[in-house]
C-alpha cells in the first residue's frame, strides 16, 4: 500500500477482508483461480483444488514463462502470430 494512500486505514481493512480464507475459497469457486491466502488453500474443498495452481498435481503442469525470450522475441512473435491469423 503506498504511503499516504487516500483510503487510509480503510484500504488496509479492505485488503484484510478480501484475504479472509472463506472469501478466498468463494472467489476460487466463482473465478476458478487459486487463492492468495495459504490458509484458504489448506481449507479448500477437494472439488476446488483442481483450480488451485499451488496444488502439487497442478504444479507439474505449469509452464514457466521465459521473460528474457519474450523480451528478445516479442516483436517477431507478434508479427508471426498476426500473419498466421490473417492466413486462416
Amino acid at each position: 500500500m503506498p504511503k499516504g494512500n487516500p483510503g487510509g486505514i480503510d484500504a488496509f481493512k479492505l485488503i484484510s477482508h478480501m484475504q479472509e480464507p472463506a472469501r478466498q475459497i468463494e472467489f476460487t469457486n466463482l473465478q476458478r483461480v487459486g487463492p492468495a491466502n495459504p490458509a484458504a488453500t489448506a481449507a479448500m474443498p477437494k472439488a476446488l483444488r483442481d483450480y488451485d495452481p499451488t496444488q502439487p498435481d497442478n504444479l507439474s503442469q505449469q509452464v514457466i514463462v521465459d521473460s528474457q525470450w519474450w523480451a528478445d522475441n516479442f516483436d517477431k512473435a507478434r508479427a508471426e502470430f498476426a500473419d498466421m491469423l490473417q492466413r486462416s
